[in-house]
């Protein structure tokens, strides 16, 4: 499957010059980011700017000392409407062992 060869690719990135399932996973993340910000909020984003936030957030899983990246005004939190249900995630891995976690939070408001 396509999904699965992309995050296991150990081949380098010519964007990045780092691994290419770093750069893959960041461009899945921030293209579901890129889609909940238009379903949800109507705001539209270039491609451009996808590609760039996926270059720099990959850059800084090989070079953790780098500086972050300026938020987007698209990734301040806002408290969802009372019928909705809240879901947070958050991931981790490892650049010494490659192990990683998530953990998943609900609540219903």
């Amino acid at each position: 499957m396509w999904l699965v060869r992309g995050l296991r690719s150990n081949s380098i990135c010519e964007l990045t010059a780092g691994p290419w399932n770093m750069m893959f996973a960041t461009l899945l993340w921030l293209s579901w980011k890129r889609r909940n910000a238009f379903v949800f909020s109507g705001i539209k984003e270039d491609s451009s700017t996808l590609l760039h936030h996926s270059k720099h957030w990959a850059h800084l899983y090989n070079d953790p000392s780098s500086s972050r990246p300026p938020l987007s005004p698209f990734f301040r939190w806002e408290p969802p409407p009372s019928d909705w249900v809240y879901l947070n995630t958050d991931g981790v891995v490892s650049q010494v062992s490659g192990r990683g976690s998530i953990g998943v939070f609900f609540v219903i408001l």
